[in-house]
């Protein structure tokens, strides 16, 4: 008993205690998730058995003054849960010393029907423990606002009812205000787990191998999973190389210099739903890197490694080599004429319509196709601005093309196209 009273006196006066402190009381686990709560950082744990010390840690450390409006929200999915949290929590809560308005803590979903639990609400809590369903009915007849929630606590059930309360929480989200922190408590990883995850931002999964890992810990640090990935991430890494690698990260901001002004975003939201539909949240950033690794080959290789590959090892190319080769490739470039199509030199043509009209290179080319004769081939550089757009076209078809197209309908637009005007 006197164990018991000494744990709940723990969790009363957590928002005090260092992380040390925390971890010898109450394990590894729970003080491994408060610098991630007082960072402001949501997060998904897989626990094994979801229990009500877990659930308390979020709210205790950020509620902390009583008569605001309801601050904390801890949503369970079966009423004995919601009874028994709730009971833990007010018998915390008194201990953390005389006030002159202690916190209320509302126990919602025990009673049959919302109705009688009025009374309840009507007694302005600070904060409430309740099942997914009663919380949406007390919304509905308005007896309860959420705008004053700092902290959202969720148990996620299993994979079986998973479905029906990841849309409820939804529905409860939707109601909230602001940012407020949430955490997300599972027993176990499933398939709808992604549906819930969905209202969370950016958050940090704590697997079950880490969890248990913690639990049975006797004392030490031992981290947060995060801290735990960036160790193992910036210890022995092979491929460290792959991070400092100049070209991929040139080659990552031709591609979104490319997302921005050549791509459709309707045609790109539709394969992000794709994305979204089939692919976890917690595996689409390895998607990412796995399609960014086929982009570039995979040819990413150690600095070293690419000095000698090919011939052996070979003999180091001095740094006034180098800058020769760069001069002559300079040279090479600057030969280039800038603006050529296939058939031949181009001309620079003036288009009176640019982003503001979702224009993009592909309707361009379309709008010159079968214009004078012209086809895909005798249209050279492209380049669209807020308002208005150059095309580079072959230059014995460019008059064709002007005479057509000037004041032309576009889009329900009358059009201006011409020469461009050289600068001075």
């Amino acid at each position: 008993m006197t164990s018991v009273q000494n744990r709940e006196n723990v969790l009363a006066h957590v928002h005090k205690l260092n992380k040390k402190r925390v971890q010898h009381e109450l394990g590894p686990s729970l003080g491994s998730l408060c610098p991630m709560i007082l960072q402001g950082r949501d997060f998904l744990v897989e626990t094994g058995t979801v229990d009500d010390e877990s659930l308390l840690i979020p709210l205790l450390l950020r509620v902390r003054k009583p008569n605001l409006g309801v601050q904390a929200l801890i949503v369970r999915e079966r009423p004995e849960d919601v009874e028994r949290t709730g009971a833990l929590l007010q018998r915390v809560l008194d201990r953390r010393g005389s006030r002159k308005r202690p916190f209320v803590v509302a126990q919602l979903g025990v009673a049959d029907t919302a109705r009688k639990e009025t009374d309840i609400v009507a007694r302005k809590p600070d904060i409430v423990v309740s099942t997914a369903s009663r919380v949406i009915d007390h919304l509905r007849r308005d007896n309860m606002q959420l705008h004053a929630v700092r902290t959202l606590v969720i148990e996620e059930p299993g994979m079986e009812a998973a479905e029906g309360f990841n849309a409820d929480i939804e529905f409860i989200c939707s109601k909230l205000q602001g940012n407020p922190h949430r955490s997300v408590f599972v027993a176990e990883l499933h398939e709808h787990t992604s549906q819930v995850t969905s209202v969370l931002r950016r958050p940090v999964t704590v697997p079950l191998a880490t969890w248990t890992r913690n639990r049975s810990a006797k004392g030490g640090e031992s981290g947060s999973h995060t801290e735990q990935q960036e160790n193992l991430t910036m210890g022995k890494n092979p491929f460290t190389h792959v991070r400092k690698d100049p070209a991929l990260k040139n080659q990552i901001k031709d591609i979104l210099k490319a997302i921005h002004e050549d791509e459709d975003p309707e045609e790109l939201n539709a394969y992000r739903a794709v994305i979204n539909s089939n692919v976890s949240i917690f595996t689409r950033g390895y998607l990412a890197a796995y399609l960014l690794k086929q982009a570039t080959g995979g040819n990413t290789q150690p600095r070293r490694q690419r000095s000698q590959a090919g011939n052996g090892r070979g003999p180091k190319e001095s740094r006034a080599q180098r800058s020769e080769q760069r001069a002559e490739q300079r040279e090479q470039r600057s030969e280039q004429p800038t603006s050529e199509a296939s058939n031949g030199p181009t001309s620079s043509i003036f288009v009176s319509i640019g982003k503001n009209r979702k224009v993009y290179p592909k309707d361009l080319i379309q709008l010159f196709c079968g214009v004078g004769g012209l086809s895909a081939d005798d249209v050279g550089q492209i380049k669209i601005l807020d308002n208005y757009s150059f095309v580079e076209v072959a230059t014995d078809k460019s008059d064709a093309a002007i005479e057509t197209l000037n004041n032309s309908d576009f889009r329900g637009k009358k059009i201006t196209v011409n020469y461009a005007r050289k600068k001075d």
